[in-house]
């Protein structure tokens, strides 16, 4: 899993955009703030692992969901159903 730090350009509001990616998808996580209502804020950029935004109290919540989203194994549902046809 790689993370970076991308400023936002909201500092006043957001803070910069810490992001978790692998080949599964990208996730953002921005720390408490006022625009996420003192809270660790994830979401997904890319990959379609959930929808909307989660809130966490603390950062070892936010990361190991992080985690848990970036490391499953996604299964081409057509490999799936061909191999039980055949």
């Amino acid at each position: 899993m790689d993370k970076k730090v991308v400023n936002t350009g909201l500092s006043g509001i957001i803070g910069d955009s810490h992001r978790y990616s692998n080949d599964n998808g990208i996730i953002s996580l921005v720390h408490p703030c006022f625009g996420t209502m003192d809270m660790f804020e994830i979401y997904c950029i890319e990959g379609d692992l959930f929808h909307d935004i989660e809130r966490f109290h603390t950062l070892i919540e936010a990361e190991d969901i992080i985690k848990e989203l970036l490391d499953f194994t996604r299964y081409d549902r057509n490999d799936k159903i061909n191999s039980i046809i055949t």
